[in-house]
């Protein structure tokens, strides 16, 4: 499975900026890259921290697979 966030700031600047997600239980965290910040990782939550943005856009992806252990048919939602 592959995620991908994708953000832009158009206000005139921000500061202390962090985008996260917590993944799915069902998911298992594989890898991330993102083009802007520091990517920090605890558990199942992905976050990419920026000291400031503006006039930017950013991208992370994710990449994570479906624990074994999830039963076939189950419905995986995921919302950043």
């Amino acid at each position: 499975i592959e995620y991908r966030l994708i953000w832009t700031e158009s206000c005139g600047g921000v500061s202390n900026v962090v985008v996260s997600d917590l993944l799915p239980a069902e998911i298992e965290l594989v890898s991330v890259e993102s083009d802007a910040g520091l990517v920090t990782t605890d558990g199942r939550e992905v976050s990419i921290h920026m000291a400031t943005l503006s006039g930017v856009a950013g991208t992370a992806t994710i990449k994570a697979r479906i624990r074994p252990d999830t039963a076939v048919g189950t419905v995986v939602c995921n919302e950043a």
